[in-house]
């Protein structure tokens, strides 16, 4: 299948839009294979400095999924003045070394005694 204007533009807005790749294809009427292969040829052509469609498909594409998470966290840091939660949320996902929340094993309790199940 031979890229067109039409199917880079729904790509991309799908993925802009929170769309990951097998949706927006979906969305475009094609499969993932064609997708696959639009960007490895766009990937060949960048590196030749060749211009063309599938080159600016391998381009663009990861702009839309920039684009797409620098909207959500916007939101989220919107949201974090009304609601200490949605700070809580982004440092659990983005800083886990340091935020993400840690499990305790079954057998301890939260000051880390042991349990001892009866019965």
């Amino acid at each position: 299948m031979k890229l067109n204007r039409m199917q880079i533009d729904v790509i991309l807005k799908g993925i802009a839009g929170g769309l990951d790749r097998e949706d927006a294809c979906r969305k475009a009427g094609i499969d993932r294979a064609s997708l696959s292969e639009w960007l490895r040829c766009g990937a060949e052509d960048a590196g030749s400095g060749r211009r063309s469609l599938n080159r600016e498909l391998f381009e663009r594409i990861a702009e839309a999924e920039v684009e797409c998470e620098a909207w959500h966290l916007r939101n989220i840091s919107s949201a974090a003045d009304r609601d200490w939660k949605a700070s809580a949320w982004f440092l659990e996902r983005t800083r886990r070394e340091r935020y993400a929340r840690r499990s305790l094993p079954p057998e301890m309790d939260e000051e880390g005694d042991e349990l001892t199940v009866i019965g």
